[in-house]
């Protein structure tokens, strides 16, 4: 059996200062929070028949409480999924 030597995981420098930093599009807050929408699996569409609760984690503004647009989609809705 031959031994892996080979890392994994490889050490990068990112310079912090030249990212983008993102902005609250309702108020330009630019500090967040660790948020969570729960979604309701019903037992027809869970692989295992069993109804489910999933918590997701998204970043909310923590300032007006916006959602971050990139976890928009995770926020809608349709009332035929539950």
């Amino acid at each position: 059996m031959q031994k892996l030597t080979q890392s994994t995981t490889a050490d990068v420098n990112v310079d912090l200062k030249k990212a983008e930093t993102l902005e609250c599009k309702e108020c330009n807050n630019n500090v967040f929070l660790l948020t969570y929408i729960i979604k309701r699996i019903s037992p027809i569409l869970s692989p295992n028949g069993q109804e489910a609760i999933v918590p997701v984690q998204v970043y909310s503004c923590g300032s007006c409480g916006e959602i971050l647009d990139m976890f928009k989609n995770l926020t809608e809705t349709e009332d035929a999924d539950l």
